[in-house]
């Protein structure tokens, strides 16, 4: 009996120190959000944050009519990585979202915009990088990629566009 107890605690031990931490993941664990707006959310729900509408605007003279493209948000330490993959087509910039997540770059935060196109997020105090899916695998902003910082007492309204050009 003493000796399958000395033989087990052995066994144990030697599986433990056979354990060496390379064969251990050593990516630290990160998380991404997905979220779909209720279709019955139409006002802000949150305190602090952003909220609004994305419209999808065709020809100068147009009413946006909403739409339901993703709305990126990625951590700012990506920001340089981000510019790195603009692209510039008919005199607009893109962002090629497949080269980013080529390189294990993904949105912390992805907000679907209701049927009327209502979104809303709220940041608290941290920077982000913001880019509309505009179409599969390509990433817009109106004038560039922006940031969006977060602010933990105020409620920003911000109507986000894409143009025509960008969705064709």
């Amino acid at each position: 009996m003493r000796i399958k107890t000395i033989l087990s605690a052995l066994l144990i031990f030697a599986v433990a120190v056979s354990c060496k931490k390379e064969s251990v993941p050593q990516k630290p664990v990160d998380f991404s959000f997905k979220v779909k707006m209720s279709k019955r959310i139409n006002d802000a729900t949150i305190i602090s944050g952003f909220y609004g509408h994305l419209k999808e605007f065709v020809g100068q003279d147009s009413v946006g009519v909403p739409v339901q493209n993703s709305i990126l948000l990625y951590d700012i330490t990506h920001k340089e990585a981000i510019e790195g993959v603009a692209y510039q087509s008919n005199g607009t910039t893109f962002y090629d979202l497949k080269k980013l997540e080529k390189m294990d770059i993904n949105p912390k935060l992805t907000v679907i915009p209701n049927k009327t196109g209502f979104y809303q997020f709220d940041l608290g105090d941290l920077e982000y990088c913001v880019l509309i899916e505009a179409k599969r695998n390509t990433g817009f902003y109106r004038g560039g990629m922006q940031v969006f910082k977060g602010v933990s007492d105020q409620l920003n309204d911000r109507e986000l566009r894409l143009d025509y050009k960008s969705t064709r």
